[in-house]
């Protein structure tokens, strides 16, 4: 997640992986990764307590029993953080309880709303129990606007059998190369392939 000063919010999701695997699985657990429903999600704990916080106190069903639904969360986050260490980084996620899972349906545009409500939860600035069991829940300040979707972007840095030029690359993984860039795991018919038959 990035955001800019000029109120640019930069959001990605990226799959780093180093061990081998074929152009299929390429293409079918990375490159259309986006395609697949998500039936487990962890979150950086500070991020879904943003974003429960958010739903939670704006629930009806009485501003006591929201914010002890809101001390239960914080209680609850203390014993289920987990420190994982992938390489030289260090995250502090907690597993999305499978209860919101259902209630939330997600697929990964439903994940980038869950983050995206999180960062609105964190412009605005947090609310006091005290202001909220008082004056209840108070009016977005700030709003995310209209969002734009990219494709995404595939970096293959090296590869088994690697030719040192890109026009040796091109020549010898042509196929290859088009199945990525249609991202379909079925080989499609080049240009000059569809031409020949049409004269035929």
């Amino acid at each position: 997640m990035k955001l800019y000063d000029n109120g640019v919010l930069l959001l990605e999701f990226r799959v780093i992986g180093a061990s081998p695997c074929s152009v299929d699985s390429l293409i079918a657990h990375v490159v259309n990764l986006f395609q697949k429903n998500v039936t487990a999600l962890r979150l950086p704990a500070s991020v879904f307590r943003l974003f429960m916080v958010g739903s939670l106190l704006n629930r009806r069903n009485g501003r006591w029993r929201n914010l002890r639904g809101k001390w239960e969360l914080d209680r609850w986050l203390a014993s289920e953080t987990r420190i994982e260490r992938p390489g030289d980084f260090d995250f502090s996620l907690v597993e999305v309880p499978k209860q919101v899972m259902a209630e939330l349906a997600l697929d990964f545009r439903g994940v980038s709303s869950v983050i995206e409500e999180a960062i609105q939860s964190a412009i605005n600035g947090p609310l006091s129990d005290a202001r909220y069991f008082v004056g209840g829940p108070r009016m977005r300040e700030h709003r995310l606007g209209t969002s734009w979707a990219g494709r995404p972007n595939i970096y293959i840095t090296t590869f088994e059998h690697q030719p040192d030029s890109a026009s040796k690359i091109a020549r010898k993984y042509k196929s290859a190369l088009r199945r990525l860039m249609l991202r379909s795991t079925h080989d499609a018919p080049s240009y000059e392939q569809g031409s020949v038959r049409q004269r035929r």
